[in-house]
């Protein structure tokens, strides 16, 4: 516990793929609550993205997250960034896109979760958010969809 912590502090976390879910579900909610006591994060979210609610709200963050990130994915194990790094960064994978958005929304009071998507059942290899029935996929060009190719689908609130 005193490595996760330390790793925790330094913004990004390595989690081991043998407890990757579990962990990493973890993990993001810690990271989040790091993010927002960032007092710098939360004034960037409120003026880039307080003025708008609603679907537009919504669409304005996928739009963001589309427009300013890549997509690089984490091998072997899970890498995750913390919100506020990933501005510096500017890439993650879905885990850290979703990571991101659920942040953002956090931050401007939207009761979000995370919506775990897999190919077959009881294996989940993706992650997205979930915010008043509307799916937010940095990962997806297409807003408020889930790809076809993933059958099994479970929200999580952490």
């Amino acid at each position: 516990m005193r490595k996760m912590r330390k790793m925790i502090y330094s913004n990004i976390y390595n989690v081991p793929e043998q407890t990757a879910i579990k962990n990493t579900l973890i993990i993001m909610k810690q990271l989040e609550l790091k993010s927002k006591e960032n007092s710098s994060f939360v004034f960037w979210v409120k003026r880039t993205f307080g003025y708008y609610s609603g679907e537009s709200l919504f669409k304005r963050i996928h739009s963001f997250v589309r427009n300013n990130f890549t997509y690089r994915a984490d091998v072997p194990d899970e890498l995750l960034i913390a919100p506020y790094r990933i501005l510096k960064e500017k890439l993650g994978d879905c885990d850290d896109f979703s990571l991101f958005i659920k942040t953002v929304l956090s931050i401007l009071n939207q009761d979000a979760k995370y919506l775990l998507l897999g190919k077959t059942k009881n294996n989940f290899s993706h992650i997205c958010v979930l915010c008043n029935g509307v799916i937010i996929d940095g990962t997806n060009s297409v807003f408020n969809t889930v790809p076809k190719r993933f059958i099994n689908k479970k929200i999580v609130s952490i």
